[in-house]
């Protein structure tokens, strides 16, 4: 018995002087197992498939664009050559056979589709926009004026959105109508004197309300003048921004009850006496949590209850709001994760045992760490490195599908606003188009029979105003000569398909491809996750058995172990 005390502490003590990475005995068919199937999993390159993916995806995304804007041109081409070109019929010349009716029937019905109306389709255009940011503004204001009145109380957070109920608060003279909206008849201020100051911001929210309201009902009524693909555009980014905003805002908020209801939860932890009375911290997301502790319970636990109900509550609001939310979960998990990895990465000192706390309850709330506020309270310990390894690889895989996802979204706002640009582009060049042939005059009535002896612009082809020298030196608007009008029209159309529909095009093509990224994206994130499940114990397998004690370090262990003995004064004879 002796000897095996003997051996276990001159093993001890001669590994620690030695570095040994393990007590274990180091076994080099184990090691190079370990190295070649790290070796293997390397080679496998798992994460290299999306890579690939993501390239040959850009590559058709190419592609794609390049076939669409060729087919575009090619249509554009099209179009000019059945304006330059005549009808071939051998029916009598008519205004309806010329150039310029020809050219105006295109017009028309392109601008038809565009904006439902041939006519003053600019103009009608621009006040809808103008009344779309008129909206938007007023309801910045209102939002400004919301976040103000939540400074106050956070139950004024559960205000509803903007309407008729709302905007009545502008008439408040005490605090009885926000009490009746939301259902808080006590709501008040500690102080009486502050009760004017409420009433202020009350009022402000209600009146920036009333404003909004009057911004909709204008929009809509610009709405009833104005339809076609230039509405659906802007109908579609106002939508996506609206969302965008809306998402980004909440999000943000979210976060920062996550962070503090995590903060609360460990304090009201700590408070709770009875370890033992430690409760289920995992966040059941799909219904609510309970708000309180059992009715026998100490108000400690109580109030611990309450604090898990406000953290869950903040995880399930954040899950909703899908790839923001995610990115904010993940954002607060990864940060927890760190600072408990600092505590286990050691003696951990009162402070990282501190900073790790909120962590291990956050992690608590997971059913992968379920037991680990249990465990640490109970029994001080903190969690194993290798498991925290692990979820911080998967949380991390979690976190860039989430930015990726939010960017996609930031992208679809600019992809809609670049198609709603670009449908505006088209419009002006058309009516700029239109307006070059209106200055030569008013046409006759379409099928008026024209004099071949006496030819004029309104029967005339693109050909005949260029061979003619009379119809050629006929004055428009301006002094400009008819031909010189024809082909600045021509220029016109032709820059409608090469730039207008080209950008159209394009960002239509964008959005639809955000989808596909989107799918991507999730494929990528759950293949990173399974290579976290693999890499992080392949990794340690490796490690572990690259340690222990080697044959060369033995050779000087008994030395080092005789001096280690003597410099802390103990007997090399154990009795």
């Amino acid at each position: 018995m002796h000897t095996l005390l003997r051996w276990t502490v001159i093993g001890g003590l001669g590994c620690t002087l030695m570095g040994c990475s393990s007590l274990h005995l180091y076994n080099s068919a184990n090691d190079q197992k370990a190295t070649s199937a790290k070796a293997d999993y390397d080679a496998s390159k798992i994460t290299d498939s999306i890579k690939l993916s993501r390239a040959v995806f850009d590559a058709l995304d190419t592609k794609e664009v390049e076939a669409f804007r060729a087919l575009n041109l090619a249509e554009r081409n099209a179009a000019l050559l059945s304006l330059l070109s005549e009808s071939g019929t051998s029916e009598p010349r008519t205004t309806k056979s010329g150039f310029v009716a020809r050219f105006n029937k295109r017009l028309d019905e392109r601008l038809k589709l565009l904006t439902g109306t041939s006519q003053d389709a600019r103009q009608a255009y621009l006040e809808l926009t103008g009344a779309m940011k008129a909206v938007n503004d007023d309801a910045e204001s209102e939002g400004l004026a919301r976040t103000a009145l939540k400074g106050f109380d956070t139950a004024f957070a559960a205000l509803p959105d903007c309407n008729a109920e709302v905007a009545g608060l502008r008439d408040s003279t005490d605090l009885g109508k926000a009490q009746t909206l939301l259902k808080k008849p006590d709501l008040k201020p500690k102080h009486d004197v502050v009760t004017p100051t409420w009433l202020g911001g009350i009022k402000a929210v209600g009146d920036r309300c009333a404003i909004l309201i009057q911004s909709r009902q204008a929009l809509e009524g610009k709405k009833q003048k104005l339809s076609g693909q230039l509405l659906a555009a802007a109908n579609d980014t106002n939508s996506r921004s609206v969302a965008l905003k809306d998402k980004q805002s909440q999000s943000k908020d979210a976060a920062a009850q996550l962070k503090a209801a995590t903060e609360a939860l460990a304090n009201a932890q700590k408070a709770v006496n009875d370890a033992k009375a430690t409760p289920d911290l995992t966040c059941d997301l799909s219904q609510p949590a309970a708000a309180e502790g059992a009715a026998s319970a100490p108000a400690s636990e109580k109030g611990a209850a309450k604090k898990k109900s406000e953290l869950c509550e903040a995880l399930a609001k954040l899950k909703g709001l899908e790839d923001f939310g995610i990115q904010a979960i993940s954002e607060e998990r990864l940060t927890r994760i760190n600072d408990i990895l600092a505590a286990v990465g050691g003696e951990p000192t009162p402070a990282d045992k501190a900073k790790a706390e909120p962590g291990l309850v956050f992690l608590s709330t997971s059913s992968r760490f379920g037991q680990a506020w249990t465990q640490y309270q109970q029994a001080g310990k903190l969690p194993a490195l290798e498991p925290l390894l692990i979820d911080k690889e998967i949380t991390t895989a979690q976190s860039a599908y989430a930015q990726a996802g939010v960017r996609l979204a930031e992208s679809r706002v600019q992809h809609a606003k670049a198609y709603e640009a670009a449908t505006l582009l088209e419009v002006t060049l058309l009516l700029q188009a239109r307006a070059e042939v209106a200055s030569l005059g008013k046409a006759p009535a379409t099928g008026t029979p024209c004099d071949l002896e006496k030819p004029t612009v309104f029967c005339a082809s693109v050909g005949d105003l260029l061979s003619d020298k009379k119809l050629a030196k006929t004055a428009g608007n301006g002094g400009e000569t008819a031909n010189r009008r024809a082909y600045r029209a021509l220029a016109y159309l032709s820059e409608s398909y090469s730039v207008a529909r080209d950008r159209q095009l394009e960002a239509e093509l964008r959005l639809i491809d955000t989808e596909y990224r989107v799918a991507l994206s999730k494929s990528e994130a759950s293949l990173s996750g399974w290579n976290a499940l693999l890499s992080v114990p392949v990794d340690q397998l490796k490690a572990y058995h690259a340690g222990g004690i080697k044959p060369a370090e033995a050779a000087s262990l008994a030395a080092q172990v005789v001096q280690a003995l003597a410099a802390v004064g103990i007997a090399v004879r154990i009795k």
